[in-house]
């Protein structure tokens, strides 16, 4: 079963006034983020969902700051953000400072053979005042 959101960002207070929860869909057309100056990003997850098959769905982060952690075309293989292997998982949370620039990558899986998703993801995260 596939389920799609249909609103792209979401947001919620937290705690205080200070720092603001929000859910923003995206897909690798639109997988790169930049924490805006004088904020702080705290990720908390990605949530998602994927067929129903044999497949393995990941999400991967690419780059940070120009860095490449991920490149299929290199056969190079970065973090793991989320697997639908649930193996693999990277432990969150994960802070990234203002002006951080990062990339995340959706695969899939099938018989050995790595390529893009079509798919999309939610990214969880708080965003802090400096």
């Amino acid at each position: 079963m596939i389920v799609t959101a249909f609103c792209s960002v979401l947001s919620a207070q937290v705690n205080n006034n200070l720092s603001k929860a929000q859910l923003v869909k995206f897909t690798n057309a639109n997988a790169k983020f930049t924490v805006p100056p004088g904020k702080t990003w705290t990720l908390h997850g990605i949530i998602t969902s994927f067929p129903d098959d044999d497949n393995t769905y990941t999400v991967w982060i690419k780059s940070i700051n120009g860095v490449i952690l991920t490149d299929l075309t290199k056969n190079i293989r970065g973090k793991v953000l989320y697997s639908s292997n649930l193996i693999v998982n990277l432990n969150f949370p994960l802070v990234f400072p203002e002006n951080t620039v990062f990339e995340l990558l959706l695969t899939k899986k099938v018989k050995e053979i790595l390529s893009l998703s079509e798919n999309n993801a939610l990214l969880n995260f708080s965003e802090t005042e400096n």
